[in-house]
């Protein structure tokens, strides 16, 4: 087992064969042992490109880095701020742990919103729920347009497979294009419905197919997610070149979402969702 080195504080928490290594920063899962082997991939030279970061209140760039609400243009970049931000341990039981966000003086200078933003990690057999609360204890208002961006360990990296229904995508770098799976530069059709993946994509495939997603990684090893395609409305496949020994496969939501038509919680009101990773 590998040694797992944390920005923040470090926490475990272990169920029969599965394990998971958090980091107080961000909230952010580094390691899902099955027996002894991480599921997820973790460089130790760059943590914050590992594990599973939280992209909230915004998944993605937005339009100028800036979000745009009633009271004016605030600077915001990639991916929001949370898995930047140092959380408090809310609760630890025997199989689950729970960690805080409050807004403070510096989220307000991005996010002109008081909150309360919760993830709750619960461990069962080679199973990873993930709960997430978000709070909005302003008087007005917020919107809110998250992703997930997990960082999965490959076995074979010409041999990733991706199940999903989705027919277009766009680029990230041009999310105003959008094309067709079928031709695509990085999805190879291997059947109706399952593509190899090549190359280093970043992708955003549209109205893809969420209540099962499941990915092969080669050696007879696969990944399954689980998660609402309300609150996470796209599925994003990414990765930095073909020579890394990850894929990031991320429930999330179309780039500036948050400021063209986001998800908006009420006054006081609370947004709750989950996903569910499934070795």
């Amino acid at each position: 087992m590998n040694k797992i080195e944390t920005i923040g504080s470090k926490y475990e928490l272990s169920v029969g064969n599965n394990k998971i290594i958090i980091d107080s920063l961000g909230a952010k899962v580094l390691a899902f042992y099955q027996d002894d082997e991480n599921r997820l991939y973790y460089d130790a030279k760059d943590i914050s490109h590992s594990g599973i970061p939280l992209c909230f209140p915004s998944f993605g760039p937005l339009k100028n880095n800036e979000l745009r609400v009633d009271s004016g243009n605030y600077v915001m970049k990639q991916h929001g701020f949370a898995r930047d931000m140092e959380f408090s341990l809310f609760e630890k039981t025997d199989n689950s742990i729970m960690f805080e966000l409050i807004s403070n003086e510096e989220t307000m200078l991005k996010f002109p919103f008081e909150f309360s933003f919760k993830v709750k990690y619960t461990i069962s057999d080679n199973e990873l729920l993930i709960a997430f609360v978000w709070q909005n204890k302003s008087d007005t208002k917020s919107p809110l347009s998250p992703g997930v961006h997990p960082y999965f360990r490959v076995y074979d990296r010409e041999g990733i497979i991706l199940q999903t229904n989705s027919l277009s995508y766009n680029l990230s770098d041009d999310f105003s294009e959008v094309k067709t799976v079928i031709g695509s530069d990085f999805l190879d059709a291997a059947t109706q419905t399952s593509f190899i993946i090549k190359g280093a994509p970043d992708i955003n495939l549209i109205n893809h197919n969420s209540e099962n997603t499941n990915v092969s990684l080669g050696d007879n090893k696969s990944v399954a997610l689980k998660y609402s395609s309300m609150d996470f409305d796209r599925l994003t496949v990414w990765r930095k070149n073909a020579q890394e020994d990850y894929i990031c496969v991320e429930p999330a939501n179309a780039q500036n979402k948050i400021n063209d038509n986001p998800l908006m919680v009420d006054a006081g009101g609370v947004w709750e969702s989950k996903v569910i990773i499934k070795f």
